[in-house]
């Protein structure tokens, strides 16, 4: 689904709004955060629902280094800091760039070291990579 498919705006969206305006209703921020999260799931599975895994192990993920962040020492803040973003940063060349390095190493050495697989994952994923990455940094910084 695009945001300008006729599904979304006809659909999607004001499904969305309503939702989130009934939400609001009840004056409930966990109520109104839980039907915009749901709508961005549903969003994003729209088009490759088996990345949706994908994107909750990095919420997940991004979620627990900065509870980490948030709790640790001075001392320890910068490796904590440093896992986080080099675990950001190593989801993105993977599915970046893995096909590109097994193909190299396959002219390189002449045979077959890996075996190519279909890792196309949509643009947003990259955005949001970079995104958490200078969240991690910008909230590091702060403190």
């Amino acid at each position: 689904m695009y945001f300008s498919s006729m599904t979304f705006l006809w659909i999607f969206l004001p499904a969305t709004l309503l939702l989130y305006l009934l939400a609001e209703r009840f004056q409930r921020i966990a109520l109104e955060n839980f039907v915009l999260l749901s709508a961005s799931l549903i969003f994003y599975a729209w088009g490759e629902p088996f990345y949706i895994f994908l994107l909750l192990f990095s919420v997940l993920m991004n979620y627990v280094f900065g509870r980490l962040l948030e709790a640790e020492r001075p001392r320890f803040r910068k490796w904590i800091l440093a896992c986080g973003v080099l675990s950001n940063l190593g989801l993105l060349a993977f599915f970046k760039y893995f096909n590109f390095f097994a193909v190299t190493s396959t002219v390189f050495w002449g045979r077959m070291q890996f075996r190519l697989v279909s890792l196309r994952c949509r643009l947003e994923f990259h955005f949001i990579r970079f995104r958490r990455c200078l969240m991690s940094l910008t909230f590091t910084a702060k403190r």
